[in-house]
């Protein structure tokens, strides 16, 4: 061999293995595959030995892709396209999932039967994952989207007719008991599914902040304001939806607690983690916020008195669409989606602060955060 050969092959050879491709080579008489070291270990079985066969590669692939993949060799072993090209994914013996593509040719006698195939295979693990958590926040994104128009819609109309029954019933002279009964069993009615129409809105909003957070778009916009009022504000516009329940809030003597904050999103981290107290408890108990200030952070608190939390749980309820085991609500509240948690530690982590929970099974829950005090 010449030594600019030499030095081509050599380079080859560096560029495959760099490149972490792998090479195959089908003898199809035979059936006998040959992969190299790379080859194996993309399928997830590097120690694989022996002469290995084409029902072995197939053993690989995941079930649903194997008829796929099948059919396209199928089709270059029988001289309908001598390339072969796709992606499919293959299990590795720990269970997990990787994409992988190839790129094939086949190579035939004169009466045009197939000799032999080879290959590379490449894993595009990564890409794919990529493209599936951008199609899936596109879908995120359209679907809510579609989902608020007709919910806007359907919020006005139940609010007009809340506002012409007011109406009515000012208007009106008198009216019969049967009649009286009648027009606030309607009243009830009209606000529950203002209040349900409220449900679904923060459901999409979640979507729509979890699709904001994965494409790193979820904008902020700090300035300085009292702690104390986002928080006391918050608690009482809950205390208004649910006027049967007990929401209470202490505070230390400080009058004032200024925090660079967006306050929107402050008030929503609050609101959650109240409405979860709320679910999480019996409609008899109490839930009570605090904030308290520790140095140069301040802290606000949120504490209920329902079922607590393992160890386990507490680590978990911060995953995104992590829900507690069996729906352990009271009042019959709904679960949501699992998403609340997950986007108050994000927006918290936004504005340098921590979140934590301390409970102990059957004896409640502490949610709390921290922010920076502002200097």
């Amino acid at each position: 061999m010449s030594k600019g050969k030499q030095v081509k092959g050599d380079q080859l050879q560096f560029a495959v293995q760099a490149a972490k491709i792998g090479i195959w080579d089908w003898y199809v008489p035979d059936d006998e595959v040959i992969w190299d070291d790379q080859c194996k270990a993309l399928v997830g079985r590097p120690d694989a030995n022996g002469t290995l066969d084409y029902e072995f590669f197939l053993a690989t692939l995941h079930p649903d892709d194997r008829e796929r993949v099948n059919a396209l060799v199928q089709r270059t072993v029988n001289q309908q396209d001598e390339n072969y090209g796709t992606e499919y994914r293959v299990i590795w013996p720990d269970q997990s999932v990787h994409w992988l593509a190839v790129q094939g040719k086949g190579f035939y006698d004169q009466q045009g039967k197939i000799i032999r195939m080879i290959g590379v295979v490449l894993d595009v693990t990564e890409r794919k994952n990529v493209e599936a958590d951008k199609q899936k926040d596109a879908f995120i994104s359209l679907i809510s989207h579609e989902l608020r128009t007709p919910l806007t819609s359907i919020k006005g109309n139940i609010q007009l007719a809340q506002r012409r029954l007011q109406r009515f019933t000012q208007i009106a002279e008198s009216f019969s008991s049967e009649e009286k009964t009648v027009i606030d069993e309607v009243q009830l009615l009209l606000q529950r599914a203002v209040h349900q129409t409220g449900m679904q809105n923060r459901l999409i909003n979640d979507l729509l902040d979890v699709s904001r957070i994965d494409a790193n778009k979820l904008e902020l916009s700090p300035t300085p304001h009292d702690l104390v009022t986002i928080v006391h504000e918050t608690v009482e516009n809950l205390h208004s939806t649910i006027p049967n329940r007990q929401l209470l809030f202490e505070h230390s003597e400080h009058a004032q607690v200024l925090v660079m904050v967006d306050t929107d999103r402050i008030s929503q981290v609050v609101a959650n983690y109240v409405t979860n107290a709320l679910k999480y408890s019996a409609a008899s108990e109490p839930v009570i916020v605090g904030l308290t200030v520790e140095g140069t952070e301040a802290k606000v608190w949120v504490r209920d008195f329902g079922l607590g939390l393992t160890v386990e749980e507490q680590e978990k309820v911060w995953r995104r669409f992590y829900q507690l085991p069996n729906g352990q609500t009271h009042s019959g509240h709904k679960v949501g989606l699992g998403l609340g948690l997950y986007i108050c530690q994000t927006l918290i982590k936004r504005h340098n602060g921590k979140v934590g929970v301390e409970s102990q099974p059957g004896q409640g829950c502490t949610f709390w955060f921290t922010l920076p005090i502002a200097e």
